[in-house]
């Protein structure tokens, strides 16, 4: 459990304060502007962060376990090797994100904005991606192994030695 409160949390991010490492476990942040947050290497499991504006955040290494993530805003924010498991995150926008090397594996990311966004070497195994936008994404060796990839849009993708489940063709 999170031995920060919520108002003292916003405080210290509309203070540009880094908060590296900070565990705020099961906090409820929900509808929170967050912009431009540094927590690289956070745990969030079983957070609220329904509505949350992480906008241009720093959020390398970070643990997401078990959020509530719906309808998040993660623009142009750097997630390099986060994990993100059993995450509810319908309607999640990562447009122009980078996500290189995360684990995002069991998740429901449908109708998820990932256009533009850095997913190289991205683990989206188990996850819905449901009607999710790729449009102009970087999908290098991306593995979408056991993923529901249906009617997902990968329009002017690089999805070179992306692995998708089989007998699965890229909508563009």
């Amino acid at each position: 459990m999170s031995q920060i409160t919520r108002d003292e949390l916003i405080i210290k991010i509309k203070n540009s304060e880094n908060l590296s490492g900070l565990d705020l476990s099961g906090i409820d942040l929900s509808n929170a502007n967050l912009f431009s947050a540094k927590l690289p290497e956070a745990t969030l499991n079983n957070c609220n962060l329904t509505d949350v504006n992480f906008r241009e955040s720093d959020l390398i290494n970070s643990l997401f376990d078990s959020a509530q993530m719906s309808r998040i805003d993660l623009r142009d924010c750097n997630m390099k090797n986060c994990r993100i498991n059993q995450g509810f995150l319908r309607g999640a926008d990562f447009r122009r994100a980078n996500l290189e090397g995360a684990k995002i594996t069991n998740c429901d990311l449908r109708r998820a904005n990932l256009m533009g966004a850095n997913l190289t070497n991205v683990d989206f195994s188990g996850s819905n991606l449901y009607r999710s936008d790729f449009q102009a994404s970087k999908l290098i060796n991306t593995d979408f192994q056991n993923a529901l990839v249906d009617g997902a849009y990968f329009t002017e993708t690089d999805v070179s030695g992306a692995i998708f489940p089989a007998g699965f063709v890229p909508l563009k």
